[in-house]
């Protein structure tokens, strides 16, 4: 049987009759008639009789009638799981970012996406920066979040928003009361810096070099995290991106813009062999809607 055929069965079963079978579909009675006669000339049994002008079921009709109740049943699922794809209301998104990001900014954007998708299913990831390439390379994840992203042949990127390099302080401190902090305000601080793993290593050393400063640093990490909480712990100071957003976690922090600017691009980053799915641009698109939003940031054209 075919789709038309069982289709015609099924409303001749829910209806009881040809004529209401017929206006059911939109079709007219002669043609409702053929096609069943049809239909039980390829399965060579009946499936109606007459009885007293009433149309009444076989009893291979009623066993069949389970069989295509679960065949219209499936059909629903499926209409409905096309229309929540088409309103991005269901699907699935793997999401990889980078810890700076991963504490509070794509939670924050997590947070808003699924406000209302609530049947979407999210698995969201912090990895280091290059774990973060490989995975979208090799097509483990559908978004990867990060900045300063090493270039690969099989991944794209597109900016995000900016951020900018801050510099974070203990509130006690003198250099709480600034409204900005500049290269030779670090000179005699104790300055926490970090590995040479780290993105922002590079970026700040050669700031550093061309204000033509020396700080003392008095420890090296491998994460933002790590200087918060190090600078909470009164051991310094720390230059930081302001996407980390950890005031929160530590109130008793506050954070400043440094001078000269630095300027750091956030960026999705996705498979090149690969479409971006419209729930995956649906996210991106709420990640710089939400970024945006921060009063230290201004959001960059995609």
């Amino acid at each position: 049987m075919d789709y038309r055929q069982l289709e015609i069965f099924w409303a001749v079963m829910q209806t009881g009759s040809v004529t209401a079978a017929a206006r059911t579909l939109n079709l007219s009675q002669p043609a409702v008639t053929k096609i069943l006669r049809r239909t039980e000339d390829q399965l060579r049994f009946s499936l109606f009789q007459r009885v007293k002008g009433r149309l009444v079921p076989t009893a291979e009709a009623q066993a069949l009638l389970p069989e295509v109740d679960r065949v219209f049943e499936d059909l629903r699922g499926v209409r409905q799981v096309v229309e929540s794809l088409r309103e991005t209301r269901s699907g699935a998104l793997t999401i990889v970012t980078i810890p700076t990001l991963g504490w509070a900014a794509l939670p924050r954007v997590v947070s808003a996406f699924l406000r209302t998708r609530p049947d979407v299913r999210l698995k969201l990831e912090v990895r280091p920066r290059r774990d973060i390439v490989q995975r979208i390379a090799t097509q483990r994840a559908d978004l990867g979040f990060a900045f300063l992203a090493d270039e690969h042949a099989h991944v794209a990127s597109s900016p995000l928003c900016t951020g900018r390099v801050a510099c974070i302080v203990p509130a006690s401190s003198e250099l709480a009361s600034r409204s900005v902090i500049r290269p030779a305000d670090l000179v005699g601080q104790n300055l926490i810096s970090y590995s040479e793993e780290q993105g922002l290593r590079p970026i700040l050393d050669a700031a550093l070099t061309r204000a033509g400063v020396r700080v003392k640093s008095v420890i090296e990490v491998g994460w933002v995290a790590n200087a918060w909480a190090l600078v909470h712990e009164g051991v310094g100071v720390a230059l930081v991106d302001d996407f980390s957003l950890l005031e929160n976690v530590y109130p008793e922090i506050v954070m400043r813009p440094f001078e000269p600017e630095i300027p750091i691009v956030a960026e999705v980053l996705h498979a090149k062999s690969r479409s971006v799915s419209r729930l995956a641009t649906e996210f991106v698109d709420i990640a710089r809607d939400v970024l945006a939003k921060t009063s230290r940031r201004k959001e960059t054209a995609a």
